[in-house]
Protein backbone atom coordinates (compact mmCIF):
# COMPACT_ATOMS: atom_id res chain seq x y z
CA UNK A 1 0.00 0.00 0.00
CA UNK A 2 1.25 3.34 -1.27
CA UNK A 3 1.49 6.30 1.40
CA UNK A 4 0.06 9.52 0.14
CA UNK A 5 1.78 12.47 0.57
CA UNK A 6 0.81 15.43 2.71
CA UNK A 7 1.00 18.48 0.99
CA UNK A 8 1.35 21.41 2.81
CA UNK A 9 0.19 25.29 1.67
CA UNK A 10 1.68 27.31 4.33
CA UNK A 11 1.09 30.92 2.36
CA UNK A 12 -2.83 29.56 2.71
CA UNK A 13 -4.15 32.47 5.37
CA UNK A 14 -2.41 34.59 7.71
CA UNK A 15 -2.29 31.97 11.58
CA UNK A 16 -3.56 29.54 8.81
CA UNK A 17 -2.24 26.52 7.18
CA UNK A 18 -3.35 24.25 4.23
CA UNK A 19 -3.16 20.35 4.41
CA UNK A 20 -4.17 18.22 1.44
CA UNK A 21 -3.81 14.55 0.60
CA UNK A 22 -4.83 14.40 -3.01
CA UNK A 23 -5.73 11.14 -4.82
CA UNK A 24 -6.89 8.52 -1.93
CA UNK A 25 -7.45 5.39 -3.94
CA UNK A 26 -7.84 1.62 -3.45
CA UNK A 27 -4.20 1.36 -4.04
CA UNK A 28 -3.20 4.27 -1.51
CA UNK A 29 -5.27 3.98 1.19
CA UNK A 30 -3.34 5.79 3.92
CA UNK A 31 -1.91 9.56 4.08
CA UNK A 32 1.30 10.61 5.20
CA UNK A 33 0.91 12.15 8.92
CA UNK A 34 1.22 15.82 9.50
CA UNK A 35 4.67 16.57 11.15
CA UNK A 36 4.79 17.70 14.51
CA UNK A 37 6.13 20.77 13.86
CA UNK A 38 2.94 22.10 13.11
CA UNK A 39 1.13 21.31 16.77
CA UNK A 40 0.61 24.99 17.10
CA UNK A 41 -2.13 25.23 14.49
CA UNK A 42 -4.76 23.45 17.18
CA UNK A 43 -8.18 24.62 15.70
CA UNK A 44 -8.63 21.86 13.31
CA UNK A 45 -11.06 21.15 10.36
CA UNK A 46 -11.42 18.26 8.17
CA UNK A 47 -12.85 18.09 4.23
CA UNK A 48 -13.49 15.04 2.71
CA UNK A 49 -14.88 15.43 -0.78
CA UNK A 50 -14.66 12.81 -4.41
CA UNK A 51 -15.82 9.53 -4.60
CA UNK A 52 -16.19 7.35 -1.54
CA UNK A 53 -17.74 4.16 -3.50
CA UNK A 54 -18.34 2.01 0.10
CA UNK A 55 -15.04 3.89 1.35
CA UNK A 56 -14.63 5.31 4.91
CA UNK A 57 -12.49 8.01 5.74
CA UNK A 58 -11.14 7.62 9.08
CA UNK A 59 -9.10 10.51 10.98
CA UNK A 60 -6.14 8.98 12.94
CA UNK A 61 -3.63 10.40 15.76
CA UNK A 62 -0.31 8.62 17.61
CA UNK A 63 1.30 10.19 20.24
CA UNK A 64 4.47 7.67 19.59
CA UNK A 65 5.97 8.68 16.61
CA UNK A 66 2.94 6.94 14.59
CA UNK A 67 3.75 3.42 15.84
CA UNK A 68 -0.09 3.42 17.07
CA UNK A 69 -2.84 4.82 15.71
CA UNK A 70 -6.30 5.55 17.35
CA UNK A 71 -9.00 7.37 15.71
CA UNK A 72 -9.43 10.90 16.86
CA UNK A 73 -13.23 12.77 17.91
CA UNK A 74 -15.05 15.47 16.15
CA UNK A 75 -16.31 18.13 18.32
CA UNK A 76 -19.28 16.09 20.04
CA UNK A 77 -16.69 13.22 20.90
CA UNK A 78 -18.03 10.99 18.20
CA UNK A 79 -15.48 8.81 15.83
CA UNK A 80 -14.21 11.06 13.16
CA UNK A 81 -14.96 9.28 10.40
CA UNK A 82 -16.83 10.23 6.84
CA UNK A 83 -18.88 7.75 4.32
CA UNK A 84 -19.66 11.12 2.52
CA UNK A 85 -18.46 14.15 1.60
CA UNK A 86 -18.64 16.81 4.31
CA UNK A 87 -16.65 19.06 7.06
CA UNK A 88 -16.30 18.04 10.70
CA UNK A 89 -14.08 20.06 13.27
CA UNK A 90 -11.13 17.91 14.81
CA UNK A 91 -11.04 18.38 19.09
CA UNK A 92 -7.87 16.47 19.83
CA UNK A 93 -4.87 17.22 18.33
CA UNK A 94 -2.51 14.49 18.50
CA UNK A 95 1.91 14.53 17.33
CA UNK A 96 0.61 12.99 14.08
CA UNK A 97 -2.35 12.94 12.42
CA UNK A 98 -3.30 11.27 8.81
CA UNK A 99 -6.34 10.27 6.73
CA UNK A 100 -6.88 6.24 6.65
CA UNK A 101 -9.52 4.89 4.24
CA UNK A 102 -11.11 1.25 4.47
CA UNK A 103 -13.50 -0.35 2.32
CA UNK A 104 -12.81 1.00 -0.64
CA UNK A 105 -13.96 0.25 -4.04
CA UNK A 106 -12.41 0.29 -7.21
CA UNK A 107 -13.38 3.76 -8.01
CA UNK A 108 -13.11 5.25 -4.63
CA UNK A 109 -10.88 8.52 -5.26
CA UNK A 110 -10.98 10.93 -2.38
CA UNK A 111 -9.14 13.81 -1.23
CA UNK A 112 -9.01 15.01 2.58
CA UNK A 113 -8.67 18.90 2.82
CA UNK A 114 -7.25 20.28 6.40
CA UNK A 115 -7.22 23.70 7.35
CA UNK A 116 -5.67 24.46 10.59
CA UNK A 117 -5.61 27.62 12.49
CA UNK A 118 -3.47 28.94 15.46
CA UNK A 119 -4.32 31.70 17.66
CA UNK A 120 -2.92 34.81 16.93
CA UNK A 121 -0.78 37.00 19.44
CA UNK A 122 -2.16 40.13 19.31
CA UNK A 123 1.06 41.67 17.27
CA UNK A 124 -1.04 41.28 13.98
CA UNK A 125 -1.83 44.68 12.78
Amino acid sequence: MATIACLVDATYAENTVKFTWEGLVSASLAGAPIPPNWLDYSDRSIQVLGNFNGATVTIEGSNDEGVTWATVNDAFGTALTFTIAGIKQLTEVCGHMRPLVSSAGASTDLDVIAICRRPRSGQEG
